[in-house]
């Protein structure tokens, strides 16, 4: 090989204890160029040897290869689509001052931080020094001598990425920090959705206070008409007595609902970041909400586009990179430094020419012992790979169950509640046929308190399959992603 010669214009410092040679020549055990190659291809492999066996997720179902909708379903503002614009107020205010969302964006600045500080590695390092000093000397004589100095120094280093070690821990770096984006988008989903529940479980409970109001008040109108026909000899004092029990009864089913309801409030105060102190909802009727069709069809897309199936992927992604960091910190490293400045000293006042002064180094290090600790990082790693791509198959399972699942109950529930439709409109039907004959004198009135029994029992269960049913659209919704946009087949 021939010899490297020291680069022109580059004076040392005087006194230099690495003063190099006239020129710089390789080592004559590697100076072979085949060996050279030879070594960088066998190290290079060693580097780069393939990721572990890890359990895959199956490819889905044919059910699960339906082609992408035209039109976006649910769409990424799902719940604009139930008709409560108070609900869409809620669920703006939790998506600013929710605590969760705040952490979790925080960490995803923390992330993002992570990457650029991986990202740095791969850059020249440069820094610059300015110093001074003043000292003065007591001769022999008795004479003083001052010296100043003063030194001005830019230094730089760089280490080589040569087998790409800074490179890969670049990547995994940004891995781990579109995994928390990830993780910030389900945080999100999860919070709305939960704040979607609290609102229709708040509504559902209103229901219910109406329905057991009206069925107390029905239950003491009835025990006073029953009174008057006993004082007149027409009703049993037995029969009238059990009546009032009824109607006490019927009063005491409505203080646990109001319980209920200053739970439901204080649980969608703390959502969205408001005070409980002063924080109200209306609620309302459930029925009042629309509830959109389901569409038809499992788009594979939705395989990708839930938040925390991208985030184990991302994750699964950041393990290799740190495998191939790992692999490649087995591997010698090449650092380069260079520095460059003046210095000037003044004696007694007289100064001195400033001195450039220029020193450029270059130096390879290799492990040679470490009791093992670089191949045990690199298992350690292969480890974490093996357990994230677990992870990773579970959640795409995990998400095909949970549409599954979803999909069932929102299926089952809305018959659930078109039964209910049907019960309810019968007990209205048989409660006004009753109050006819009561009114007619062909019945008693205590079958009049059986007909509004059943009634107030068909009232309440409807509301709770209703409650089910939009309940288990929410569930779908949170099942699917939370929402998406169809991406324009026009765009480039």
């Amino acid at each position: 090989m021939p010899d490297l010669p020291l680069p022109k214009g580059l004076p040392l410092p005087k006194g230099s204890l690495m003063k190099p040679p006239s020129s710089w020549r390789l080592p004559a055990r590697i100076a072979n160029p085949g060996l050279v190659a030879a070594a960088c291809w066998l190290l290079g492999g060693c580097a780069s040897a393939p990721l572990p066996d890890a359990p895959m997720p199956p490819p889905p179902a044919h059910a699960w290869n339906s082609p992408a909708p035209v039109t976006a379903w649910p769409t990424a503002q799902w719940w604009h689509e139930l008709g409560s614009s108070e609900l869409d107020r809620l669920i703006a205010d939790a998506e600013t001052t929710n605590d969760d969302l705040a952490a979790a964006q925080a960490r995803l600045t923390q992330a993002n931080a992570q990457a650029r500080i991986a990202g740095a590695d791969l850059l020249p390092q440069i820094g610059a020094d300015i110093g001074g000093g003043d000292t003065q000397r007591l001769l022999s004589n008795g004479a003083k001598r001052r010296y100043a100095s003063t030194d001005v120094e830019l230094a730089a280093s760089w280490q080589v990425d040569v087998w790409g070690r800074a490179s890969a821990g670049a990547r995994a770096a940004r891995a781990t920090a579109q995994a928390a984006q990830d993780d910030l988008a389900a945080m999100r989903m999860l919070v709305i959705a939960t704040v979607a529940r609290a609102y229709l479980d708040l509504k559902a409970n209103d229901d219910q206070i109406a329905c057991a109001q009206a069925a107390a008040r029905s239950a003491q109108a009835l025990a006073l008409d029953m009174d008057e026909e006993a004082r007149h000899g027409i009703m049993a004092q037995q029969a009238v007595a059990q009546q009032r029990i009824l109607a006490s009864q019927a009063e005491g089913a409505i203080p646990p609902l109001q319980a209920s309801r200053v739970h439901l409030v204080l649980s969608i105060a703390l959502l969205t970041g408001h005070s409980p102190e002063g924080f109200s909802v209306h609620g309302g009727a459930l029925d009042a909400l629309t509830l959109p069709p389901v569409m038809a069809g499992l788009p594979a897309q939705l395989l990708i586009h839930r938040p925390d199936v991208a985030a184990a992927e991302r994750a699964l992604a950041a393990a290799g990179g740190n495998i191939d960091a790992a692999r490649r910190a087995l591997l010698p490293s090449i650092d380069l430094t260079a520095s460059g400045g003046v210095a000037s000293v003044a004696l007694n006042g007289l100064a001195s020419e400033p001195t450039s002064v220029f020193d450029f180094g270059a130096g390879i290090l290799a492990p040679i012992f470490d009791g093992g600790r670089l191949k045990g990082q690199v298992r350690l790693a292969q480890a974490r790979y093996v357990e994230l791509a677990a992870d990773y198959r579970k959640a795409v399972l995990g998400a095909m169950v949970d549409v599954e699942d979803a999909l069932s109950a929102e299926r089952y529930a809305r018959l659930a509640d078109e039964q209910q439709d049907a019960a309810l409109a019968d007990a209205q039907r048989v409660l006004e046929a009753t109050g006819m004959a009561v009114h007619a004198g062909t019945l008693d009135r205590q079958a009049l308190w059986h007909a509004q029994a059943q009634a107030v029992d068909a009232r309440s269960r409807k509301i709770a399959a209703l409650l089910a049913r939009t309940q288990g659209l929410v569930s779908l919704y949170a099942a699917l992603g939370g929402g998406w946009t169809v991406p324009d087949a026009h765009a480039p």
